[in-house]
């Protein structure tokens, strides 16, 4: 029997593959970015055919020295940014989608890469399961285009853990600054970014 994260993973390929054909020349590197994707009626439906949490999914457009993108999952720690899980998918063109499934980031995340007619898919899960239940979680979301730089971090997602009533949601550019999380007091503060990388370019 197929796992429902692997059937759920299966389907959004399918999902991400409509949009796949007909994509325009690579842009100048002042035209790269990356921003929430624009999903038609038939991919939407398509992705809620298991149910679950509906994954995030991003268009991204860079030069054709595009070769990899690297995926990170951070905790704030002491008020710095740890990672906890990644990983280096290698790309192949300048252009394509990312999804990103993250219901719960302290326990599991889905990373799924289109382009044109391919697609790959990664999966993280905890080792040991956290002591996040019965908090409150918020979730924040890019939610408008930002330039693609190489070398560059670009947040994707901020999930917060908190025992308070009221959770306080920042901008994802706000994982630049984290010590504005930490006057919170909140028990947990995960994060998920990108990197993407040119030719001859080694991920940190």
């Amino acid at each position: 029997m197929v796992n429902s994260h692997r059937l759920r993973a299966l389907l959004l390929a399918g999902a991400l593959c409509l949009a796949g054909c007909g994509q325009p020349a690579a842009p100048s590197e002042s035209e790269m970015y990356l921003q929430p994707a624009k999903l038609t009626q038939e991919e939407s439906n398509i992705l809620k055919l298991v149910g679950g949490s509906e994954p995030s999914i991003f268009t991204f457009s860079a030069d054709g020295r595009l070769e990899a993108v690297q995926v990170r999952a951070w905790l704030l720690q002491d008020g710095a940014w740890e990672q906890q899980s990644g990983d280096f998918c290698v790309l192949d063109g300048g252009e394509g989608r990312l999804s990103l499934e993250l219901e719960d980031l302290s326990r599991h995340w889905e990373l799924g890469i289109q382009q044109g007619e391919d697609t790959s898919y990664t999966s993280w899960t905890a080792p040991e399961e956290a002591t996040f239940s019965g908090l409150s979680r918020t979730t924040s979301l890019l939610s408008e285009q930002v330039p693609l730089v190489y070398g560059e971090e670009i947040p994707l997602a901020v999930q917060i853990f908190s025992s308070q009533n009221m959770v306080h949601a920042y901008d994802v550019q706000t994982f630049f600054a984290p010590e504005e999380y930490a006057q919170w007091g909140h028990e947990a503060v995960y994060a998920v970014t990108a990197c993407f990388l040119r030719e001859g370019e080694e991920a940190s």
